[in-house]
């Protein structure tokens, strides 16, 4: 199972930065667990420094790769230039 899903729930789990610690909140039951591996990634929204990453299989051949900001949430698709 995806580690940025909640076992309980199914939904993707919101990253939250606490005294320099990284936990995974989920928004609907309460689960929550620390998450070691956060990323160096500088949001292109907000500017802060730490993101998740999301991995989502498109077909076959292709894999998007996807940071999620820890700070405000904002997903950026890898090499998108929107």
């Amino acid at each position: 199972m995806d580690n940025t899903i909640c076992p309980k729930c199914g939904i993707i789990l919101s990253p939250k930065e606490e005294n320099e610690l990284v936990f995974l909140d989920c928004t609907v039951c309460g689960y929550r667990k620390e998450y070691m591996d956060w990323v160096e990634h500088t949001c292109v929204e907000c500017k802060h420094g730490k993101a998740i990453v999301l991995s989502m299989v498109m077909n076959e051949e292709d894999t998007t790769t996807m940071y999620k900001c820890i700070s405000c949430g904002m997903i950026e698709k890898e090499g998108f230039k929107g």
